[in-house]
């Protein structure tokens, strides 16, 4: 946990920043957790989490499999080569907004000289009408789409699930010679949504 009283003058474009987002003090949290399986070559992350007083939390876990002894003895060249071939079998994304997406949309539209509602509708039909143009127009890419542009509009919670859809995982070479996005999406099954 820290916190801290943001100073009044301050040169530092991070405290500026939150200054100009309306914060007058940071109360924030991080939460790390991972372990690895050797039975199963695998490296489990029940929680990376960052919380923030009157802003939000974002949460992420998953799975990486493919990760044996190497990658954590011998030397730094060994452990790279290893790591090359981990590979993602699962990863969740959880996003729950408590004040900073409110904060964000109102001084990015006063940048603007706009109504953050007007800004938020916008972004809104960006998410629902891009993520389909970039990733296709499968049932999984239009879930995504439409979960994003509703948790941009309604700015409560969003949540991602990403599983492959081979038990091994998707590795780097995977990623490098399926060639486009919406092939890339082929290669795990998503589930999205926000309340």
């Amino acid at each position: 946990n820290l916190a801290v009283k943001l100073p009044q003058n301050s040169s530092e474009k991070g405290i500026q920043t939150l200054k100009a987002l309306g914060y007058s003090a940071l109360d924030v949290s991080a939460r790390l957790g991972m372990k690895w399986n050797e039975q199963t070559s695998e490296i489990v992350i029940p929680e990376i989490s960052v919380t923030g007083v009157n802003m939000g939390k974002a949460r992420l876990s998953g799975t990486i499999g493919n990760v044996g002894r190497e990658v954590f003895e011998g030397d730094l060249s060994t452990a790279q080569v290893a790591l090359m071939g981990a590979t993602a079998k699962a990863v969740s994304l959880q996003v729950d907004n408590s004040g900073l997406g409110e904060k964000a949309f109102a001084f990015q539209a006063r940048s603007q000289n706009r109504k953050p509602d007007d800004l938020r509708k916008e972004l809104g039909t960006m998410a629902q009408l891009g993520i389909p143009a970039v990733l296709g127009p499968s049932d999984q890419a239009k879930a995504l789409a439409g979960a994003l542009s509703k948790f941009v509009t309604t700015l409560k919670s969003l949540k991602i699930d990403v599983t492959a859809k081979n038990a091994g995982g998707v590795g780097l070479p995977d990623i490098v010679t399926v060639g486009t996005p919406d092939k890339a999406l082929g290669l795990v099954n998503v589930a999205a949504s926000a309340d």
